[in-house]
């Protein structure tokens, strides 16, 4: 089969070679990293296998995005494939940076894309399924009208950063998927050639549209685990489950966050006292690669080392990737909050040891800079 690459005229086509077991660049790219930055970033391996024995029993499973928000529809509820693969791929493209770094609260945190309700991801997930019947049309989200995203998709009190940005990103998906149907394709046909394979389903968008354009892969990956959380229970799931290890934590603020206070991550104290004073770090500098970098190598060591603890048990399970990781390294301190909050001495219990106080840091988030 051919399927569409763009070139820069939007209209190339060559035929795309599909490499099983290929390794992941991010992953390689990351290894690369780490150890360059010894003198700033380092993982503790005490702390990954300490952390690992406390949560090995923990639940790891994907997110099956369907969950609904506050007071509407959060996630699509039509269960067409090429829809839902079409959705996820829209949201993708736009899942990044939320924080205003222009406005402030009288603390001095960064205000959030917000409409007084919902707010970053949930807000812009729940505008996208609002208006699905206007982004749907592929004529449409090719030529999107900025005044359409300003005063519908993304009109909130707290206004989204990046509006040019993600309109640009708006319409180089819908720019692919007219190049698609042109050609008798849709999105099934591209994970149908890579045989489902997440990671080679995850180049090809890093390589196609300019959204995804990430040496860390990381919205193309958020893509592809996106589809196979909606999709887990599906006969016609496209992805195939038992390569979902080929694929790397997703990299962004709330991961490196975690690590850092859970110790795993050690961190300067000349980055932690940047992080603590400004409260960001831009994703393109050298701590900002180097976070990520640690982040991916981190979270690999640290489910091999979960895995290696559930093996030792009489529980049977299955293995831990970093994409099951993931939900779990953004949840557990929202439990770890809640549980001081109304006083829930059995999880704090269980979760003793979990948290490094001294070692905590606050930085909202690592801003996203397309090339």
């Amino acid at each position: 089969m051919f399927t569409p690459s763009l070139d820069q005229s939007h209209e190339g086509f060559h035929q795309l070679d599909v490499v099983r077991g290929e390794p992941n660049p991010a992953r390689w790219k990351a290894e690369m990293v780490v150890p360059s930055l010894s003198d700033e970033i380092a993982i503790n391996q005490r702390r990954v296998e300490e952390v690992a024995e406390l949560l090995a029993h923990f639940e790891f499973s994907l997110p099956e995005w369907d969950f609904p928000a506050k007071d509407r529809p959060l996630y699509p509820q039509f269960e067409g494939k090429e829809d839902l693969l079409r959705y996820f791929l829209i949201l993708s493209s736009i899942n990044y940076e939320y924080f205003h770094l222009g406005l402030r609260d009288p603390s001095g945190e960064a205000l959030r894309f917000s409409d007084g309700v919902l707010s970053g991801a949930e807000l812009a997930t729940s505008r996208i399924t609002e208006f699905w019947d206007r982004l749907r049309d592929v004529a449409f989200l090719r030529d999107l009208p900025t005044a359409f995203a300003e005063k519908h998709l993304f009109e909130a009190q707290v206004p989204i950063p990046r509006l040019g940005n993600r309109v640009d990103c708006l319409r180089a998906v819908g720019t692919c998927l007219s190049v698609l149907e042109r050609n008798g394709l849709g999105l099934s046909d591209v994970f149908e050639q890579y045989q489902g394979n997440p990671l080679s389903v995850a180049r090809h968008l890093s390589d196609w549209i300019v959204g995804f354009k990430d040496e860390y892969l990381k919205r193309a990956q958020l893509y592809a685990a996106m589809v196979a959380g909606r999709f887990q229970d599906r006969a016609d799931n496209p992805v195939d489950m038992n390569a979902l290890g080929d694929l790397t934590v997703i990299a962004d603020y709330r991961v490196p966050q975690t690590l850092i206070g859970w110790g795993i991550l050690d961190i300067s104290d000349r980055l932690r006292d940047h992080l603590n004073r400004l409260g960001c770090i831009r994703e393109d500098s050298v701590w900002g690669q180097g976070l990520r970098a640690g982040s991916i190598v981190a979270v690999d060591r640290f489910v091999e080392a979960v895995n290696l603890v559930r093996a030792q048990s009489d529980i049977p399970r299955e293995p831990v990737t970093a994409i099951h990781a993931d939900p779990v390294i953004w949840a557990v301190p929202r439990q770890y909050r809640k549980a001081i909050a109304k006083g829930d001495t059995a999880l704090l219990k269980k979760l003793e040891g979990l948290f490094v106080p001294s070692r905590q840091v606050e930085f909202p988030q690592m801003p996203t800079i397309l090339h």
